[in-house]
């Protein structure tokens, strides 16, 4: 790096902010990974106090400038005038705020007196790759306890700061959103950052959140033999580690300690393994097994203590996150902001058309996130899209980032009555006017459906909505097929959450709607709960004629498979739902009801309908599983 005395000379590669000054004052930034437009927002923060989000998004890589005169070198603190190649005018920071965000001004290139003040953030060196910066994204692995430093709400309380335990065989393969940290290197510029020196000044913020990682004291008073230890003597007080939302809080500086022998002007390598002290406290992090979750019947969240003595196996691993990680949970973070803040407008009836357009494009844009589809040229339509196997770990940031829970307040905002009746019914989405409505709808069950498959833990999160679901069964919205894949297969989910209120609901719904895939899924349900109706009537017989009959509405219709069939063709819904059932009944057997399949689904009438040419080929083909299970 070429300097002229005090001055910074700026390369190729160097990370520079950009700063306008004028009328507007403020960083030139992005709204967020989802929302790309360029803006000025003084409110965010300014050179004396960068705003949170600085090191990441605030940042750009030095492209071309029109400077003092033509040939001049470029100064760290210079004010330029910033021409884009392709527009001819001059970078202009206006006075116009933008309708949907209020207190952000629109960059647009107009010939104006709008100057950028260059301020640099990191110095291009091609030898500290492997070093830690500011900016770098890390996790904090215990290696003596082998938790993750986690920071989450309890009981939708404020945050806490813990030692997450974890059930997996693999430690380190508990890989929670909520447990990343941005480093910060402390300079007196704060609007610069750097390569980290084993002497220097550390923060830490909680890239989910942006919380600072700090110390203060610990006033719980319940005697404790780990609590005694961390005090020392009598006369010292507790620590433990918390979250404050400033960086300009002294109680959030680290320094940190190698546990190999190093120089204090050596650079910290990136993979590390460090003790923590706490500056302002003059004590060292420390493990603790004082649990936060006391209430709970295995309790995982282990309070992080500070003691006056330093002891060797209080270490961390410095983990290093991969830059696609970090910009899936800006994705997922900004998403769920977007998301938060649309539910709330439907929720005092303030959706307005362009909001409309820009969730249904995000909630296109989450589906092709969950399925690894975001950089495909030729995006499939989103409702159509198969998924053999979702990024699981994306699936992990729909719960954890809330993205779900917003999915549900969409889903019920605009439904609910606060008192002077609903903005809208369920029944009102079948007419076209609110079509674009039931698409987004439809787009949420898919969220919901794909973020649930081959997942467990988000399964169990998603059945807890299991009665407001069913609510919006037979309106069109795929709230059957969510349910449908939910249940299927998953005995444990049955149990724990199908009561009898929802088997009657269940049993309602069918009778109202005649919909193939819910009597499958009540089915399944019957034979899992015990029998809230009595025994079920036959559904199914041969006639003389040696025809396959069908009753349903409790035995008062009736048609043969061969009439339904016609029907179908034909057009008759009635006739095609009676089908899908008779069919989804034979495929497979739905194993979980059997037992009170098998004496209405018997091998003679299989082959019967195995052999009738009248018969559709896919109804066929289902009798033919049905036969090969009974032959296994």
């Amino acid at each position: 790096m070429g300097d002229m005395g005090s001055a910074s000379f700026l390369h190729i590669g160097d990370i520079v902010s950009l700063y306008a000054e004028g009328n507007v004052c403020g960083f030139l930034s992005t709204l967020g990974l989802v929302d790309d437009r360029c803006v000025v927002q003084p409110d965010a923060g300014d050179l004396a106090s960068p705003p949170k989000k600085f090191s990441r998004v605030m940042v750009l890589h030095c492209a071309f400038y029109k400077l003092r005169s033509s040939g001049d070198n470029v100064v760290v603190g210079d004010k330029v005038v910033l021409t884009p190649v392709n527009a001819g005018q001059p970078l202009h920071a206006s006075n116009y705020e933008l309708q949907d965000n209020p207190g952000c001004k629109e960059v647009n290139a107009v010939n104006s007196n709008t100057s950028w003040k260059i301020s640099l953030f990191m110095e291009y060196k091609e030898n500290i790759d492997d070093v830690l910066k500011g900016g770098d994204v890390v996790r904090l692995f215990h290696a003596e306890q082998e938790k993750f430093l986690t920071m989450d709400d309890y009981k939708k309380k404020t945050q806490y700061v813990f030692l997450r335990s974890t059930g997996r065989t693999t430690a380190t393969a508990a890989t929670s959103s909520k447990a990343l940290w941005e480093v910060e290197v402390v300079q007196h510029d704060p609007c610069r950052g750097g390569a980290g020196h084993w002497n220097s000044l550390f923060r830490f913020k909680h890239l989910a959140t942006g919380h600072y990682l700090a110390a203060e004291v610990d006033n719980d008073d319940t005697p404790d033999v780990m609590r005694n230890k961390l005090r020392g003597n009598s006369n010292n007080n507790v620590y433990c580690l918390v979250a404050v939302p400033h960086s300009t809080d002294i109680a959030s500086i680290f320094e940190l300690d190698a546990t190999t022998l190093s120089r204090g002007d050596d650079l910290v390598p990136q993979s590390s393994y460090v003790r923590l002290r706490h500056l302002c406290t003059n004590t060292w992090v420390h493990s603790t097994t004082i649990p936060i979750d006391k209430e709970e019947e295995r309790p995982v969240m282990s309070k992080v203590g500070c003691a006056p003595i330093k002891e060797d196996k209080e270490a961390f691993a410095i983990v290093p996150v991969s830059a696609t990680e970090v910009r899936d949970l800006d994705f997922a973070n900004d998403a769920c902001k977007v998301l938060d803040s649309i539910s709330g407008s439907l929720e005092k009836g303030q959706f307005i058309q362009n909001e409309r357009r820009f969730v249904t494009q995000l909630l296109c844009e989450v589906i092709y996130f969950v399925a690894m589809k975001e950089n495909d040229p030729k995006k499939p339509d989103p409702l159509d899209l198969i998924v053999s196997h979702p990024n699981r770990e994306r699936q992990k940031l729909l719960r954890e980032q809330n993205i779900l829970k917003q999915l549900f307040k969409i889903l019920q905002a605009p439904f609910f009555d606060c008192g002077d009746g609903p903005i809208l019914r369920m029944e009102e989405l079948s007419d076209p006017r609110h079509a674009p409505f039931k698409h987004i709808c439809r787009l949420c069950y898919r969220i919901l459906r794909l973020s649930q498959q081959d997942y467990r833990k988000n399964q169990e999160y998603i059945a807890k909505w299991f009665g407001f679901m069913q609510k919006q069964i037979g309106y069109d919205v795929l709230a059957e097929d969510t349910i449908t894949a939910l249940l299927h297969s998953n005995r444990k989910l049955l149990e724990k959450h199908i009561t009898a209120a929802e088997i009657e609901t269940f049993v309602s719904l069918v009778r109202k709607n005649h919909e193939s895939r819910m009597v499958r899924t009540q089915l399944e349900v019957e034979v899992e709960v015990e029998n809230q109706t009595g025994e079920l009537e036959p559904m199914v017989t041969i006639e003389e004629e040696e025809d396959v009959v069908l009753f349903w509405d409790n035995g008062r219709k009736s048609k043969s498979v061969r009439e339904l069939a016609s029907g179908a063709a034909n057009g008759i819904k009635e006739d095609q739902h009676q089908l899908d059932l008779f069919s989804g009944m034979c495929l497979d057997r739905q194993y979980l009801a059997i037992n009170n399949l098998s004496p209405h689904l018997d091998i003679d009438l299989i082959q019967k309908c195995m052999a009738d040419e009248n018969l559709p080929f896919d109804l066929r083909a289902a009798f033919l599983s049905s036969y090969a299970s009974y032959a296994c």
